[in-house]
């Protein structure tokens, strides 16, 4: 397929290689990429989207150049520590991803990027909370609050993950908080107040209300998220899974999470990918 490249900046080719993963396209999305690179063009998106092709290739060799690339830019540090600590949270390496994501927020606030430095910590509660760490969790998502509290973003991940950390109170004032301040907004009223709701639902025990609230979510549950390092994490279908599980519904929790993992262009590295797999049954996950 001939692919035209656009005589604009690197954000363009960005663009265009991130509508190109989503569909598995994944060698002209490389080609846009590389495009980029030999015109001098390679902003950190086109380092990001290239260490995304190298984890979906497992191409270790790949995954580190990348790293490397953006790690040896001050500015762009704080980024390629977040996606190194992902990809070890993703393989089990807990402790290691914990280290990186503390260097990754020291990168973004010496780098004076102090709403950076709070998604990573944010980034980091949520991880915690769908690996069962409560407490961590809840600590670390009120750590991004206080880095940056006028961050819309940072707000909803840590509402999000006070709600997976069992943490009812706070994330139901975050939930109200975002509604009023942001009626207007697609992504704030059809995706991640679903997903908050949903999992404040469960919390409370009414696992079909949680899986009423997604439905919501269902139109744009695959739609990008401008403020994580992948493309979407897709929050809405692991809770979605967990709920139909609350319910005995072991099917329907598996079609959920079999959608996380037939996106890999789309999750990336992120943990939900890796935990997909354990709410399937084991003949399905054999057949991956």
């Amino acid at each position: 397929m001939l692919l035209v490249f656009p005589p604009f900046g690197g954000e363009a080719y960005v663009g265009i290689a991130e509508d190109l993963l989503p569909l598995e396209r994944y060698q002209d999305a490389r080609q846009i990429l590389r495009n980029a690179v030999e015109k001098r063009l390679d902003i950190d998106g086109v380092h990001k989207d290239l260490y995304a092709l190298g984890f979906v290739a497992k191409d270790a060799a790949a995954m580190d150049t990348e790293a490397k690339w953006l790690e040896s830019r001050p500015e762009y540090a704080n980024l390629g520590l977040s996606l190194e600590s992902d990809t070890q949270a993703y393989f089990g390496h807990l402790v290691k991803a914990r280290v990186l994501s503390s260097r990754a927020v020291d990168a973004g606030v010496h780098s004076d990027n102090r709403e950076a430095a709070a998604l990573w910590r944010a980034n980091s509660a949520l991880r915690e909370a769908l690996f069962g760490d409560r407490l961590r969790a809840s600590h670390f998502a009120a750590e991004s609050i206080k880095m940056a509290p006028a961050s819309q973003s940072t707000q909803i991940e840590a509402a999000l993950a006070f709600a997976l950390a069992g943490d009812r109170a706070r994330a139901l004032s975050f939930e109200q908080d975002l509604d009023k301040r942001f009626p207007l907004d697609t992504q704030v009223q059809m995706v991640w107040l679903p997903t908050i709701r949903a999992q404040l639902a469960l919390l409370s025990g009414e696992p079909e209300r949680a899986v009423s609230h997604l439905q919501k979510a269902v139109p744009v549950q695959l739609g990008s998220t401008t403020f994580s390092t992948s493309i979407s994490c897709l929050y809405a279908l692991q809770v979605r899974g967990d709920d139909y599980l609350a319910l005995r519904d072991g099917n329907s929790a598996a079609r959920e999470f079999q959608k996380i993992l037939h996106h890999p262009g789309i999750v990336w590295n992120y943990p939900t990918g890796a935990l997909a797999r354990l709410g399937l049954p084991v003949p399905m996950v054999s057949r991956l």
